[in-house]
């Protein structure tokens, strides 16, 4: 049996370590569940890991801040929960029993972003670290798509909590 007051604990733990993990892993990490749901009909986090962990991503302190990232996907009626678990593949988690969840757009073109606009894009990069601004702007001159996606993402991220 569930209690609402862990049901709420856990949300607000949820909320916290989203609302403090970098501007950037929340974008990559955004960028890899919109890959992982057009690509399966079924997953786990572990999916979203492993692109983050091919791409170098930094992973945030608290990893929980994955569970914002799922939040984020269920508004955006990306994907659903389902009933059932299964053990991680990801050594650090010790097979413990992940969530599986259930894409509602496999197959399809649904968009990444909402249409973007440069103006805020860069007035918010600004506010960025100069490290994160710096590594924005090198991303920038050598995959100019990926750090406008980045960028897009990482703002509408910071100007949206869940």
């Amino acid at each position: 049996m569930r209690s609402d007051e862990g049901d709420r604990l856990r949300d607000e733990g949820i909320d916290r370590s989203f609302s403090h993990a970098d501007s950037i892993w929340k974008a990559h990490a955004l960028r890899a569940l919109h890959l992982v749901v057009v690509e399966n009909d079924e997953f786990t986090t572990d999916a979203i890991w492993a692109y983050l962990d091919d791409w170098g991503v930094v992973p945030p302190r608290e990893e929980r801040a994955m569970g914002g990232v799922m939040t984020t996907g269920q508004s955006r009626k990306w994907c659903e929960t389902t009933p059932r678990t299964q053990p991680s593949v990801r050594p650090v988690c010790h097979s413990r029993e992940m969530r599986v969840w259930r894409s509602k757009v496999v197959g399809t073109r649904v968009p990444l972003t909402d249409p973007l606009d440069h103006k805020k894009m860069v007035a918010a990069i600004r506010t960025w670290p100069s490290d994160d601004q710096m590594w924005w702007r090198n991303l920038l001159e050598v995959a100019p798509s990926e750090a406008m996606i980045v960028g897009q993402l990482a703002m509408e991220l910071d100007a949206k909590p869940l």
